[in-house]
């Protein structure tokens, strides 16, 4: 069996917390998601993921399935 290893140029971004929120998993989607081209802020994506002072709950990283194809830049601006 052979292995195969994918290097991604994902960019770094500060996590920000914006709104005092714990912001770990939408900084890190961001990173992933401006590496395959799609720009959106890091607030956006705490909004989008319901993130709040505790972090991001595993229930509502489901809304990263629920939405995966559809991502545009409109849908996350």
């Amino acid at each position: 069996a052979s292995t195969v290893v994918a290097v991604l140029a994902v960019p770094h971004y500060r996590q920000t917390n914006p709104g005092n929120r714990n912001s770990c998993v939408p900084a890190a989607v961001r990173m992933v998601l401006i590496c395959q081209g799609v720009r959106v802020e890091e607030e956006a994506m705490c909004d989008l993921l319901q993130t709040d002072e505790a972090g991001t709950s595993l229930a509502d990283l489901d809304t990263l399935l629920t939405i995966g194809a559809s991502w545009s830049q409109a849908e996350l601006s």
